[in-house]
């Protein structure tokens, strides 16, 4: 490798960690802000800021049982996050990934009810993993579709799609899908411990914890804003794109090259 070559290969990690350094400064910036309105409207409506504030960190950090019960909850929202990510990749602002939550769900679910009877404990914890990813990518598929051939923009529609995924969600739990033994709080057939994935070794928490954390590390070698290789649009298209009603050619202009800029990223990432 020539000297310039390990000079701008120099050049470009500095820059990578000033811009993590500022990513990291920005966002802890905006927790901070939050946390400061937040603690003003409780001391408008009478309530003692510091320890509502305390009773929240104690209930969700305060313990053992605390700490891996938020875990628990933190590993399907690290895959929900995904489904604005990665659209945002390519500029496209999802922001009814909670529609995407409800159907992967749905499908897990339903497909483990109804695989069950029929098929092996791997087999079936491996279908309701597929069903249930696909359920969720394919009404984000569904909102990407109606943007790039309809001109239809994607954070309105992803927003009412999350709507009619939680009426069909709704529908199904209490009606089809729904066991009869749960009365009151209506809930789908319960699923055997082998078909569910198991917890992390001395924890109380799911394996979905570390396929979140793994998704999550993946993802990050191309959709890093820090990355260079990035897809991009020429002038001309950026400003057809703002349009509500940009057409569809254009759009997929600009989606065209994302497959291949995947690898170029993982590329730029891993081999400066």
């Amino acid at each position: 490798m020539s000297a310039s070559a390990v000079l701008r290969s120099r050049a470009r990690r500095r820059a990578s960690t000033r811009g993590g350094a500022a990513m990291v400064l920005g966002e802890a910036l905006a927790v901070l802000v939050a946390v400061l309105v937040f603690a003003v409207f409780l001391a408008l409506v009478g309530a003692e800021p510091w320890a509502v504030l305390g009773d929240m960190v104690e209930g969700a950090f305060g313990s053992t049982f605390s700490l891996q019960n938020s875990l628990v909850r933190a590993a399907p929202l690290m895959l929900t996050a995904l489904c604005t990510l990665l659209p945002a990749r390519i500029g496209m602002v999802v922001i009814g990934n909670e529609g995407a939550l409800l159907a992967g769900g749905l499908g897990a679910a339903a497909s483990a009810t109804l695989l069950a009877p029929h098929a092996s404990a791997p087999w079936v914890l491996l279908t309701a993993l597929v069903a249930g990813a696909l359920s969720g990518a394919l009404l984000i598929a569904f909102v990407g579709a109606l943007r790039v051939y309809r001109g239809v923009n994607e954070t309105i529609s992803s927003l009412l799609v999350f709507y009619i995924a939680l009426a069909l969600f709704l529908y199904l739990v209490e009606g089809p899908l729904r066991d009869p033994a749960s009365l009151n709080k209506p809930s789908t057939l319960p699923i055997a411990e082998a078909h569910m994935l198991g917890s992390l070794p001395g924890l109380d928490v799911h394996g979905g914890l570390a396929l979140g954390i793994l998704c999550c590390l993946v993802a990050s070698g191309w959709a890093s804003p820090f990355t260079s290789a990035r897809p991009t649009c020429s002038p001309r298209r950026r400003s057809s794109r703002a349009s509500s009603s940009a057409p569809s050619a254009t759009t997929r202009a600009c989606v065209r090259p994302f497959a291949s800029t995947v690898c170029s990223s993982w590329a730029s990432r891993w081999c400066r």
